[in-house]
């Protein structure tokens, strides 16, 4: 509250971020209870993307920070606030591709300037911050689908949410991944609602209706990402192909599903060849330009064969960037939250680790629910590895991987010692990374 004030010079942002937060709070009170867990991941969340905000303006406004008043966020910022006024959603594809967060953002910004509010940058800001929080309260829904009303692991959730740096980056700068967030995740809990009683039925035809629906405004909010319902298909298919027990319910829903999933994939295949075709050597050249001949990433991972790059740029994901505090030493917002981001990552890593090995060991734990989070995490991880191994990409698909690090009961103190060792294994390894690292730097200075 105080940051956005001292960022943009007034209280009007205070009063806008007021307004955001008594409206959705009171919807999500009406709908799950005062005392929800909802609720609570709405306040939490909300404090700390007006936080994000507040540092992100602060940048903006007095540091001159170009990664929000020169690249897309500044594009982005303009398109919403009055450059495409008058177009239609479809005109606006033309321009960007971007369109749908263009035109949610354009609602806000038409609505405050309705009412004598200037059409500043914050305004578009604080809808990010809405649909990050909005995000956090459909996260909380699918884990009580997967997990039931388990307060510890709802706290959990709610605090990895709250540290991650990637979410900081999405609430606070004027970008479109909050809104790509929002959507991907609603899709998950989508497919995870489905696997919780699946069967050829209304329900069936009640997600492929849902899916469908969603897929247009992913691929007017990001281009690529219009392959993410058919990837989620796959994954939910595969899940019940390898989920615990068997029923005549999961195998006609598996055959429908291949089914659908052929008819999609025959339908859009062309669509998504070329938009991920696309979309990787747009993203590699730009990583080609923006890293120096010498760079270790670069010669590690974006130039491997694809063999070796989708392994690596897994791996690159968890760890990026090294060294984690290259990022503060740079004057715009976008790095310094991606290197916040990382800090998270290698707490995340443990619980992640151990989920992997509690439904590797234990049949009974391999829901169909819990091997969907599997598969989006994995899948979507490897995806991103061999297309654009951006992590503001991956970002969009961090809740399913927070719902997977939910799998073990750290409340078990055998587990809890568990996790603790893991910890200490990564930190030490993470460690030794950067002194071989700071070897290197010196050597090579």
């Amino acid at each position: 509250m105080v940051l956005l004030a001292i960022a943009y010079g007034s209280l009007l942002p205070t009063v806008a971020g007021g307004m955001y937060f008594v409206c959705g709070a009171g919807i999500v009170a009406l709908a799950y209870g005062a005392k929800s867990w909802e609720l609570r991941a709405f306040t939490r969340l909300f404090a700390v993307g007006w936080v994000a905000a507040g540092f992100a303006g602060i940048f903006a406004e007095h540091l001159g920070d170009a990664g929000q008043l020169e690249s897309d966020a500044a594009g982005f910022y303009e398109a919403a606030s009055g450059a495409f006024a008058g177009m239609s959603i479809q005109q606006m594809r033309v321009q960007s591709e971007g369109a749908f967060a263009i035109a949610a953002w354009r609602l806000f910004y038409d609505a405050f300037s309705a009412i004598g509010v200037p059409r500043d940058r914050y305004i578009g800001v604080l809808v990010n911050v809405l649909a990050v929080v909005f995000t956090g309260v459909v996260a909380v829904r699918i884990a009580r689908l997967v997990y039931g009303a388990d307060a510890d692991r709802l706290r959990r959730l709610i605090l990895m949410m709250s540290g991650c740096g990637l979410l900081w980056l999405f609430a606070g700068i004027h970008l479109r991944d909050s809104v790509v967030l929002l959507l991907v995740t609603a899709l998950a809990w989508l497919w995870v609602w489905f696997l919780q009683r699946p069967g050829f039925g209304v329900r069936l035809l009640l997600l492929i209706a849902a899916s469908v629906a969603l897929a247009t405004p992913l691929a007017l909010a990001r281009a690529e990402f219009v392959f993410v319902p058919f990837a989620f298909g796959l994954a939910g298919v595969a899940s019940l192909a390898v989920a615990r027990g068997s029923s005549m319910g999961r195998l006609v829903s598996l055959a429908g599903g291949l089914a659908l999933m052929l008819a999609v994939g025959s339908i859009l295949g062309g669509e998504l060849g070329r938009a991920l075709e696309s979309g990787t050597e747009e993203y590699t050249e730009l990583s080609r330009e923006s890293s120096t001949s010498g760079s270790l990433g670069l010669r590690l991972v974006l130039n491997q064969p694809l063999l070796v790059r989708v392994p690596a740029g897994v791996i690159y994901l968890f760890v990026f960037p090294i060294p984690m505090w290259s990022g503060f030493a740079n004057t715009s917002a976008y790095h310094w939250f991606k290197s916040m981001n990382v800090v998270l990552l290698y707490f995340v890593l443990p619980a992640l680790v151990l989920a992997g090995k509690t439904l590797w060991s234990d049949a009974s734990r391999r829901s169909a629910q819990a091997m969907f989070l599997v598969f989006v995490t994995l899948g979507m991880s490897m995806a991103i590895a061999a297309t654009s191994l951006e992590t503001r990409h991956w970002g969009a698909f961090l809740v399913p991987m927070f719902l997977l690090c939910l799998v073990p009961d750290l409340a078990q103190p055998k587990l809890r010692r568990r996790y603790n060792r893991y910890l200490v294994m990564i930190l030490g390894s993470m460690a030794g990374v950067h002194l071989v690292w700071f070897v290197l730097k010196v050597n090579l200075s």
